[in-house]
């Protein structure tokens, strides 16, 4: 088998190659990048008003005449180092997968709906140690003596909220271990709860702050994202099960 790849003295034949990008998990990213750029992304039409709207970062109703847009885009390219093509070529794709990302906009306030729990954040105190009976003795001091929880945290805590006098957030209900999301779920602030064992680490918490999640336009882009990779696995899982069932067929 001949040789398709030498990188240094390295030198791969397809076999090895493909091999090489399965082993390294990079197979799946690699087909849906096909499966976009031949059988998706081709289908969606890119005009000069596009590009330029991209690579001037000004309103299309300003673009200039053909021969004017001919000479900004080589100036573009020029600034760039590529050529003119190489330069098409790059702003087109960006802007098909922008046009098809756009595509899943009318679902996403659905998606927020349905998963809106997840993009709740929080704000929280945390003292964490590795001594059980320390963590209930500070829990003791915190909840019935009247203790600073901050002083608590700077000086026994330790995790990097130690730097913050225990302060932690805002953050991600959803990124929390389960063990304190639950207690969270419930936004009662002011509440302390402990010790929670968590990885040989014996933690104090309390709600500071509970952050219901808002459909601002950075999660609006962020839920778009989402359902467009959801949909892209999907496709791409969908193309190759048929593949894998064509050649089955075949072998028959």
């Amino acid at each position: 088998m001949s040789i398709c790849l030498t990188f240094g003295k390295l030198e791969l034949t397809g076999e090895q190659l493909y091999n090489a990008i399965a082993h390294y998990g990079l197979l799946s990213t690699l087909l849906e990048q096909l499966f976009l750029d031949f059988q998706v992304l081709p289908n969606i039409e890119v005009t000069g008003a596009d590009l330029f709207e991209l690579l001037s970062g000004r309103d299309r109703a300003s673009m200039p005449d053909p021969e004017a847009l001919e000479q900004f885009l080589s100036e573009r390219a020029q600034q760039y180092e590529m050529s003119i093509d190489q330069l098409k070529s790059k702003a087109m794709r960006e802007i098909r997968m922008q046009k098809l990302k756009q595509q899943f906009a009318p679902q996403v306030e659905s998606e927020f709906l349905r998963s809106r729990s997840n993009y709740d954040q929080v704000e929280f105190s945390l003292v964490q140690t590795s001594d059980a009976n320390f963590a209930a003795e500070v829990l003791f001091q915190i909840r019935d003596d009247g203790k600073d929880f901050g002083e608590i945290a700077q000086r026994h805590s330790e995790g990097s909220e130690r730097s913050t006098q225990g302060w932690v957030g805002p953050m991600k209900l959803a990124n929390l271990p389960e063990s304190i999301r639950v207690l969270f779920c419930t936004g009662e602030v002011g509440k302390i709860y402990g010790p929670i064992e968590i990885n040989g680490q014996y933690c104090i918490v309390r709600l500071e702050r509970f952050h219901g999640a808002r459909l601002t336009e950075v999660l609006r882009t962020e839920l778009i994202n989402s359902l467009f990779t959801r949909w892209l696995s999907e496709q791409t899982v969908r193309a190759r099960q048929a593949e894998i069932a064509q050649i089955n067929a075949g072998d028959l």
